[in-house]
């Protein structure tokens, strides 16, 4: 359920909408904040997905970082898709049968100290992709480097790519 007073700030003009993302990164879904902080105090960085295309949508394909002060935006992908691969999964027929492709799912974002300050990166995202062979697999990326540290393939049946979305606690594990 929304947030009512999001939609009443919203409402009366206390609050604007922001656009935060470039064209360049279509259909950015799955946003994540510090959950420590998520309702309590302003975020500086909000962790999501996004697909690398523009007017169709694909397959999500980035793990993105948006720093609201700055406006940069750095992104990480387990893909290293050309323009072409790209042009070629925004074919609802190739990218609705995970053809030859990762696929990401929900981010999850873990603080490297539930009491750091809320414009801190520090800490890892989690995120399950579908493989090429659509395999389920876990990334591991630095909160700030926006690099990946580690991947796990998991062995269980194939799983739907949201993966962990609208998994978080309020007090999570400091990593």
């Amino acid at each position: 359920m929304p947030n009512p007073k999001a939609r009443d700030a919203l409402d009366t003009g206390a609050a604007t909408v922001q656009y935060l993302t470039p064209e360049d990164l279509y259909q950015v879904e799955f946003g994540v904040v510090n959950p420590a902080k998520m309702w309590t105090e302003e975020t500086r960085y909000i962790f999501g997905t996004a697909w690398p295309g523009s007017g169709d949508s694909g397959p999500l394909q980035y793990i993105i970082r948006v720093d609201t002060e700055t406006g940069e935006i750095k992104k990480w992908s387990a893909n290293d898709y050309s323009a072409e691969d790209l042009a070629k999964f925004a074919d609802p027929e190739v990218y609705l049968g995970n053809e030859g492709f990762h696929q990401v799912g929900a981010p999850e974002f873990i603080p490297k100290d539930a009491n750091q300050p809320a414009d801190s990166s520090a800490g890892v995202i989690l995120s399950y992709w579908l493989s090429p062979d659509n395999e389920p697999q876990l990334y591991i990326v630095d909160g700030v480097t926006m690099e990946a540290v580690a991947v796990l393939n998991l062995p269980i049946p194939k799983m739907p790519s949201v993966g962990l979305h609208n998994h978080f606690s309020k007090y999570p594990p400091s990593v």
